[in-house]
């Protein structure tokens, strides 16, 4: 009976550790997501020209 005891308290250990690791991956793979998009925009900003200040007309006297 105890045996029997035992095993289920490591049984539930490791569903408790299996539990843990799924949630640490989809924490590391939120931040990979969060990263790419990053990445995406930085590459978007420095492929589009920057905004060049528009010459002031000259006023003519």
């Amino acid at each position: 009976m105890v045996f029997l005891w035992y095993i289920a308290l490591i049984g539930l250990q490791l569903l408790l550790l299996l539990l843990l690791l799924l949630l640490l991956l989809l924490l590391l793979l939120l931040l990979l997501l969060l990263l790419l998009l990053l990445l995406l925009l930085l590459l978007l900003l420095l492929l589009l020209p920057p905004p060049r200040p528009r010459p002031l007309p000259k006023k003519k006297y």
